[in-house]
């Protein structure tokens, strides 16, 4: 933990773009106008992805619901607290069921849900939808009660969460999770707990009640999984305003169309059950503030993969859909859905295979102007689409997109037919901006790819691999193949008809092209797989080769994420390859998230630095100034290379493992990296009067405005412990401050319940966990534990304990066992007995340990030597953790 970097006068940075500030949370209640079941009475589709009915709460995508136990039928919702932007839903191919204009609220009232008690719903900006129960005087608790006709199991941990599983086995199948009840009557708190009354019900228990006075009982409400417009397109409008398009859960409310056992939804495996999905449209002004939602929607699943402003102002989104009832407009290209019915499948994966479509929007108010269909009989999906000078739609294949055979053609078409049986051939086709006519439809010689890449001329750059018998044009750099297939690059002319150029790039071994980038001078940025046996010993390469497809001009040993160009044809480029930070890196120790670089047409380092593990590794295209824009969950950034020096977090990391990136667990050790956050020199901790500091040579850090514990500090990394009262799925803030100097607030990772991460030591390869044997020996290969003994592992994270800890302090010589608990797993073994798991007695609160009796005998594990242990450590009810650990053993 030494100092990082060297002195410098200024650093680079990672601004928002455009300046100013970032969207604002889409959570809200959707009142049902007609886009959903006639009895449901509104949605939610941020966090808490359900429909909400007068009886009963269904929770994509699951398909199941929590129903009022002996409520009143029937009942409506009055809404309150109207919250800014209106909701467009396209649902269907029945025009007449479209609707437009569906306001948003924060909170809905749903009056005699039992005698005396009304039930009120309230959703908060992450999503999270909670039920608070007005029971008039005199009404006593236990009348209300709830039920889930699906789950196996309902249990109470030691924290009195309520965890309904929904399925058989313990370990693996999901479960709703119910935060702890609430209880007041006229501003006094009483003491509140569930009460489980079988496997499928429960109820709600308050102590100390008073009958001559109203009683409130608040419940968050177990949520679901959501496909979160987090990993939307996002762009800038001319007037300021931001706008984002993504995939989002089915908003449930719909006929499931899968039913398989007692699930419902798309993809559905027991283990993690996915939401159909929807494409969302986001408008945001630029004050951060909603303007609208528009949702298209069929009645299985939509991805996204292109979103534009058109050169009208219009705003166009393509991408890939199965449903037959996808809304399409008439006059379309095609109005009829040409692909295979969507099947079941027990695929996690969310990405349909049918055809392909495209939609217009005004982009003033979200309305549908036209879309349409694009697609053959088999599974289309969809690479990345581009847009002409004049509005008109390119559709382009990428690497490991299904091919189809039968896609529409036209006259004249460089390849009119697939080639092979099964179809190995990419496709091509260029649609009218009105979305009626099809310019052009071909397929593409070769394998494909990476995305093809569309040239200002209107000429389509594309690549991948080949065998004998490519289309290689007279003076191409290599004419035939070296190996028994090589890579190649290839230009489409722009009527679709010919080659440009055609040329082989490859050796004796196999290529294939993953990824490319086309200069502003018609040279091409191409990434190269190289291998002899396929996925074995790969090597990559970055080339670029001229306009003509004759010579390489640049080679570099680089494997890259994403490639783009500037005006001035320097490349820039993100992924995982050999380089130094440079002086001015704003982030110069890994994330975890890879790497930016800009290269000099020449193929020269001009910068580099780390990238935090929020953004994405695709650009967002470019900006006004010409830089390639990066994409997060919160926003879009561009790096910035020299800006005035300033305190900089880049991202907060799980300090046992180093991931964990986008999950807190209360009072964990956790890790900041980034830059100027404190001496050149790391400076460690020093205990005063028995605690840990809260300032450490000149350096401060706040959670939600409260100085933490501090462990090291320095110029790239701060260790610290975080506060133990941090509110469940809650993004806290945390922010850096040097001396009198504030550095950027980082508020990207939401608390879980409990998340536990062991320290490793020794190998890492081996992922040898920090433990110690039975005997207080320190665990390694050559003081491996016995089996059938016990091992003592070292961790942070598991929450709160009881009694409670506090962060900071030194855990006192007493047990403090977690409050959750945990569970320690092996390949092959029933879970193992945990004696203890909890504060480590005598070190700082924040570290904990867990004693564990290994088993007398259980199997080796592939990738592992025959003398270790792999055990895996999770909190009861939670899927998430970060990774397997070893312990040596004889």
């Amino acid at each position: 933990m030494g100092a990082l970097g060297c002195q410098i006068v200024f650093a680079a940075a990672l601004v928002p773009y455009p300046s100013g500030q970032t969207p604002v949370g889409v959570a809200g209640l959707e009142a049902n106008r007609g886009q959903a079941k006639a009895d449901v009475l509104f949605v939610a589709r941020a966090g808490a992805n359900v429909a909400v009915r007068a009886q009963s709460i269904e929770f994509s995508p699951y398909g199941v619901r929590q129903e009022f136990v002996g409520g009143h039928v029937g009942g409506v919702a009055t809404f309150s607290g109207q919250l800014p932007g209106l909701v467009n839903s396209y649902a269907g191919a029945d025009a007449q069921k479209w609707v437009t204009g569906i306001p948003r609220y924060a909170i809905a009232r749903v009056a005699g849900v039992y005698d005396g008690v009304d039930a009120v719903y309230t959703v908060d900006a992450s999503g999270q939808l909670a039920l608070r129960m007005l029971l008039a005087a005199g009404v006593d608790p236990q009348v209300a009660g709830f039920e889930i006709k699906q789950a196996a199991t309902a249990t109470l941990t030691t924290a009195g969460d309520l965890l309904m599983r929904l399925g058989p086995n313990f370990r693996i199948d999901p479960a709703l999770v119910y935060p702890a009840p609430k209880a007041a009557q006229a501003g006094v708190e009483r003491t509140a707990r569930y009460e489980v009354r079988s496997t499928m019900q429960w109820g709600v228990q308050v102590d100390g009640w008073d009958r001559t006075v109203p009683l409130e009982i608040e419940m968050k409400l177990g949520t679901a999984g959501l496909l979160s417009p987090a990993a939307a397109k996002r762009f800038a409008g001319a007037d300021g305003s931001t706008y984002a398009v993504g995939t989002v859960g089915d908003a449930a409310g719909k006929d499931a169309p899968f039913p398989q056992n007692q699930w419902a939804g798309c993809g559905v495996s027991i283990g993690s059950p996915i939401s159909c999905s929807d494409v969302a449209v986001y408008k945001f002004t630029g004050a951060g503030e909603l303007s609208y939602v528009t949702y298209l929607s069929g009645r299985t699943s939509e991805v996204v993969a292109f979103a534009r402003l058109a050169p009208d102002g219009s705003l166009i989104v393509a991408g890939a859909t199965n449903s037959s009832d996808f809304p399409v407009s008439a006059g379309a290209l095609q109005t009829a859905y040409a692909g295979p019915a969507a099947t079941y499948t027990s695929s996690i994966s969310t990405n349909p295979g049918g055809d392909f479509f495209a939609a217009r929007l005004d982009a003033a108010t979200g309305v549908l102007r036209a879309a349409t269909y694009l697609g053959g009989p088999n599974a289309d999906e969809i690479g990345e689409p581009d847009m002409g000078a004049d509005g008109s739609l390119f559709f382009l294949h990428k690497w490991l997109d299904s091919p189809s055979a039968g896609m529409p053609t036209t006259r004249g078409a460089l390849m009119s037919e697939c080639t092979g049986n099964p179809c190995q051939n990419a496709y091509a086709a260029h649609v009218s901006a009105n979305l009626d006519r099809l310019l052009y439809g071909t397929y593409l010689p070769g394998h494909s790819g990476a995305t093809a890449r569309l040239h200002t001329d209107g000429s389509v750059y594309f690549v991948g691999s080949a065998e004998a018998g490519f289309p290689v044009t007279p003076t191409a750099y290599q004419k035939a193949p070296a190996g028994g297939f090589d890579g190649f690059v290839a230009r489409l002319d722009p009527t679709g008809s010919s080659l440009m150029f055609g040329t082989y790039y490859g050796t004796p071994k196999q290529e294939t092209i993953l990824r490319m980038a086309v200069a502003p001078d018609g040279s091409v940025w191409a990434h190269v797989s190289s291998f002899v046996d396929c996925c074995v010993n790969i090597e990559y390469s970055l080339v670029r080769i001229d306009a003509k497809g004759e010579t390489v001009l640049v080679n570099k040993p680089y494997d890259v994420g994403d490639l783009a160009t500037d005006s001035q044809g320097n490349l820039f480029a993100t992924g995982f390859f050999p380089f130094q930070p440079s002086e001015n890196a704003f982030l110069s120790n890994s994330c975890g998230a890879g790497s930016y670089v800009k290269l000099s047409p020449a193929g020269d380092l001009l910068f580099g630095t780390y990238l935090p593990y929020y953004v994405g590794y695709d650009f967002a295209g470019r900006g006004e100034n010409g830089l390639p824009i990066l994409a997060s969950g919160d926003g879009l950034y561009q790096v910035s290379e020299s800006v005035s020096a300033a305190v900089y977090t880049g991202c907060i990391v799980d300090g046992a493992s180093f991931v964990n990136q986008d999950r807190l667990s209360p009072g964990a050790i956790v890790t900041l990296f980034g830059s100027e956050m404190g001496p050149r020199e790391g400076v460690a901790f020093q205990l005063v009067d028995g605690k840990l500091p809260t300032s450490l040579s000149g350096t401060q850090v706040f959670v939600n405005g409260t100085a933490a514990p501090l462990l090291y500090v320095s110029h790239g990394q701060v260790n610290m412990v975080l506060p133990y009262d941090l509110a469940v799925s809650t993004r806290p803030e945390i922010q850096v401050v040097r001396g009198a100097a504030p550095g950027n607030v980082i508020k990207n990772s939401v608390v879980q319940r409990a998340g536990i991460s062991i320290f490793k030591t020794g190998d890492p390869a081996l992922l040898s966990a920090a433990a110690l044997n039975e005997d207080g020996t320190v665990n390694t290969a050559a003081n491996p534990a016995k089996k059938g003994s016990r091992v003592v592992l070292f961790g942070t994270g598991g929450g709160p304990t009881n009694p409670a800890s506090v962060a900071g302090e030194v855990t006192p010589l007493e047990l403090r066992p977690l409050a959750y608990g945990a569970i320690v797993s092996m390949y092959g073994v029933p879970d193992l007995p945990v004696e203890y798991a909890g504060g480590a007695l005598g070190l700082i609160a924040g570290v904990m340990q867990l004693n564990v009796k290994l088993p007398e005998t259980f199997p080796t594990v592939d990738r592992f030597p025959a003398n270790v242990a792999v055990l895996n450590v999770v909190t009861p009810g939670l899927s998430y953790y970060p990774g397997s650990v070893t312990v040596y053993v004889k």
